[in-house]
């Protein structure tokens, strides 16, 4: 009967020790668990941020090809306007002439 006694006693220790330990085990998966959580979001917040730099930096790229185009459209301008005043200027001092 003691026997008896000493098995059982010796299973409800081991029975509580392992529950402890499941129950370690199981708070170290949710700590992994909460910090792979963290991460994620950490990344896709970072994600986010970097989408909106691309988004702002292809925005003043384009801003800045649509002023060079405007900038060289109006140097064309001027260099015809220019010309066209040459000519005209030309054209009078041959008139002054005649």
């Amino acid at each position: 009967m003691y026997l008896l006694f000493r098995v059982n006693l010796d299973l409800r220790v081991e029975n509580k020790a392992m529950k402890d330990e499941l129950a370690e085990k199981t708070q170290l998966l949710r700590t992994a668990y909460d910090a792979l959580e963290e991460q994620e979001r950490e990344m896709l917040r970072e994600r986010s941020e970097f989408e909106s730099r691309i988004e702002s930096l292809r925005q003043s790229v384009f801003e800045t090809q649509v002023r060079e185009k405007c900038d060289v459209e109006i140097m064309c301008k001027i260099m015809s306007i220019s010309g066209s005043l040459h000519m005209l200027s030309t054209d009078e001092q041959r008139c002054r002439r005649q």
